[in-house]
């Protein structure tokens, strides 16, 4: 009921929360090793490093990590990171021809990034969380529904 798999097969090929949710509840341990930090280089796998956390903490799945950096640096989404993805954005917005100040442009509103500094927000506090022993008493072969 234990699996190893490295960050690159579960983050760095298109799956999601579905594939997530299968491996949740086949097994109530992951291993995942080689977890890099995270930022605009690699933003789609952060994503789904984001759906993947989401999907193991609310199945109470137990997660060991052996990451590159230390847990409070894996998402480095801090200052410049996010001058970049504004930057990325704002490109892109030109691109589209986007006007972020008009009222009736609907698209805007997905390029502010506040959805995803709210996830990535959430995903740190997921993981710290997953790593106490309130956490663990719940979690894996002791965890209910699964």
């Amino acid at each position: 009921n234990v699996i190893k798999c490295t960050f690159a097969e579960l983050c760095n090929v298109p799956l999601g929360a579905a594939d997530y949710m299968s491996l949740a509840k086949r097994f109530h341990t992951l291993i995942l090793s080689d977890v890099p930090q995270m930022g605009m280089h690699n933003l789609a796998s952060l994503k789904r490093f984001t759906h993947l956390i989401d999907v193991l903490y609310d199945t109470r799945t137990r997660l060991i990590i052996g990451a590159s950096c230390p847990l409070e640096n894996i998402l480095a989404t801090k200052n410049d990171t996010f001058k970049e993805l504004q930057f990325s954005h704002r490109q892109l917005m030109d691109d589209l021809k986007v006007d972020m100040n008009h009222p009736t442009d609907v698209k805007a509103s997905i390029f502010t990034g506040d959805e995803d500094l709210f996830a990535y927000s959430r995903t740190l506090s997921r993981l710290h969380e997953m790593t106490s022993k309130a956490y663990w008493d719940q979690s894996g072969p002791n965890r209910k529904g699964y």
